[in-house]
């Protein structure tokens, strides 16, 4: 189903907005003491069934503008009511570049992460 390198620590965040409730995994560089720097991986998922559309799409942009600044380096955004997954990568010009849409037919590959595999028929089963 999903595969990661050991190495990699995955701290799981409930994050209240006004539209829905996000879900945000972080994979964090972590020392004996803090966390230096901007998050490598964000991954969010959007609640099924919003009906604050608007709202909700004011809050992604203005969160996808504030990672890229920040420099995180990968950035997806699951919807589960329409099974699909956007997948976004910063490139050395520091702006996000949108992947392929992806659906519950395909597997989604970190490019940060290369071995963290997710399968998306697996995610989106019902």
């Amino acid at each position: 189903m999903c595969g990661y390198p050991e190495n990699l620590l995955l701290i799981i965040r409930r994050l209240p907005l006004c539209c829905n409730q996000i879900y945000a995994s972080f994979v964090m560089k972590l020392d004996d003491k803090s966390c230096n720097g901007a998050p490598d991986l964000i991954v969010e998922i959007l609640s099924p069934g919003n009906t604050r559309k608007e709202r909700c799409a004011a809050a992604l942009k203005q969160k996808f503008d504030a990672y890229q600044e920040a420099g995180v380096q990968e950035y997806w955004i699951f919807q589960p009511d329409d099974r699909n997954v956007f997948q976004y990568v910063l490139n050395d010009e520091g702006i996000y570049i949108g992947l392929h849409p992806l659906t519950d037919e395909d597997e989604l590959v970190s490019r940060v992460f290369p071995n963290f595999r997710v399968d998306l028929a697996a995610v989106f089963k019902d």
